[in-house]
């Protein structure tokens, strides 16, 4: 029997969901949006978050042996991508909510999406503490 669960996910704090494109010298990092210009979390990036904590927590004693592969299925082993089974959950990727899209795609609402990111630069210093030449990044957030 298969059952729909749905997770209402608050994020508290800048992240970053790549996208693999970057702006040439404005972002060399772009975060992954939808067609309407929104930040979503992949599926995928979703299933591997919490296959990570549960994980821990197995490690830790505080679940059951197993529970993670059961759940979330087995990882691929190196050079052996095809090596792998499923769990028995399923993950849809997670947007923004619809009344929440339909007013941010309003007249009203359109001038807000931009304010979903901003930009983050950070360079890598040397012994002496001073900036490496060429080493600047900058990556958008969400």
């Amino acid at each position: 029997m298969k059952k729909k669960i749905y997770l209402d996910i608050d994020v508290m704090s800048f992240w970053h969901v790549g996208s693999g494109m970057g702006r040439g010298a404005d972002a060399d990092a772009l975060v992954l949006k939808d067609a309407q210009g929104l930040p979503y979390l992949p599926g995928r990036t979703l299933k591997g978050l919490l296959r990570e904590g549960l994980y821990s927590c197995e490690e830790a004693g505080a679940v059951p042996l197993g529970r993670t592969e059961e759940l979330f299925g087995t990882l691929a082993e190196q050079g052996n991508p095809a090596g792998t089974t499923p769990g028995c959950l399923r993950f849809d990727d997670a947007r923004i909510s619809e009344e929440e899209r339909h007013w941010l795609a309003s007249s009203e609402g359109t001038d807000y999406v931009e304010d979903f990111y901003a930009p983050f630069a950070s360079t890598k210093l040397d012994d002496k503490g001073m900036a490496k030449d060429e080493s600047l990044r900058t990556i958008e957030l969400a």
